[in-house]
């Protein structure tokens, strides 16, 4: 069956959009989607378009030109506007009805698969951003005595030891610049070692009990070296600090 004539764009929501999806009639314009709360529309929500659009100077009070989306979870349709910077393009040249389906080659999960969470973005040009950069979410180290920690998940990683622990990075972000932020809690006596793939002769640290050291790194490809450290404990001899002034 060809699809050439049917709407086929796919947006995904890039933060919470239910203040940015619209129902429409000509006697009250542009309202909330009846039912869509920030539960319903979350981040990371594929919206297929459905062949609706809206035009500024036809449709009263529409300023922009919206397109007709369905929520493929909750099955909810509105409008949105494709060029606000909370959706980004997801895919084209898929029917509405196709379901969006796993992606099963990222992470070492080749038989479960993960949730598809957009493209990556490589280019020789600038990125300019109007808002943050955030990590899509944070890991959990554990606590076992031997860790051997992947850093090339996500930027953002937690610690907490109750006992001496080695801490080995056995996958470094390969790309140069890459900054890693470590959040550590201790119990004041339990020594936190750096092994494999950190910069040589980093020191040990004694987090204080009920106390946090967030530590950044920063990878040259091979290995981990330290940027700077925050709060209390026995701490990395000589650390270079960042002073950030707003």
């Amino acid at each position: 069956m060809a699809y050439i004539n049917r709407p086929a764009t796919q947006y995904l929501s890039t933060r919470t959009f239910n203040d940015a999806f619209f129902s429409y009639d000509d006697n009250q314009g542009l309202q909330p989607v009846l039912g869509a709360n920030g539960p319903q529309c979350p981040a990371g929500r594929i919206l297929k378009e459905n062949g609706r659009k809206l035009f500024p100077g036809i449709n009263p009070t529409v300023k922009t030109i919206m397109v007709g989306v369905i929520d493929s979870v909750t099955r909810l349709s509105g409008f949105i506007d494709p060029n606000c910077a909370i959706f980004t393009l997801f895919a084209t040249k898929s029917a509405p009805e196709h379901e969006a389906g796993l992606d099963y080659n990222p992470r070492g999960l080749p038989q479960q698969g993960v949730q598809h969470k957009g493209q990556s973005v490589y280019t020789l040009g600038d990125v300019v951003a109007g808002g943050q950069f955030y990590p899509i979410n944070s890991i959990d180290l554990g606590s076992d005595p031997y860790i051997n920690a992947d850093f090339s998940q996500t930027t953002y990683h937690t610690i907490e030891i109750t006992q001496d622990t080695l801490l080995n990075a056995s996958v470094v972000p390969p790309n140069k610049g890459t900054v890693i932020y470590l959040a550590i809690k201790g119990d004041g006596v339990a020594k936190l070692n750096f092994g494999n793939n950190f910069a040589q002769n980093l020191p040990f640290i004694v987090p204080d009990s009920n106390q946090k050291i967030t530590i950044e790194f920063i990878s040259d490809g091979n290995r981990l070296e330290t940027l700077s450290q925050t709060s209390a404990g026995v701490i990395i001899s000589n650390p270079i600090y960042q002073v950030v002034s707003f």
